[in-house]
């Protein structure tokens, strides 16, 4: 849902034609990756706005992940709850 939701508004494709988006840790990590390669590809002369824009990249960079770990510690109960538990005993 955090990649459909923060990344929809970018409008990355999608990374399957099979699904309308996908929650995948995968998934966010390359959506991350396509936008490392835009800010790289600007090819910023000056270091002080480069380091500006690096900076900022990493503030969004821990933004998306705890709001995907928020949203898995959230989920994840409702996942599971109809799942069964096998002993290995």
């Amino acid at each position: 849902m955090l990649s459909f939701i923060f990344f929809s508004a970018f409008q990355f494709q999608k990374s399957s034609e099979h699904a309308l988006f996908s929650v995948s840790v995968v998934d966010v990590f390359t959506q991350l990756t396509q936008c490392f390669d835009v800010v790289s590809k600007l090819e910023c002369p000056d270091p002080d706005i480069w380091k500006r824009y690096m900076k900022r990249f990493a503030k969004t960079i821990v933004k998306v992940l705890l709001a995907y770990a928020d949203i898995v510690k959230r989920e994840f109960p409702s996942h599971m709850k109809d799942e069964r538990i096998v002993s290995g005993s």
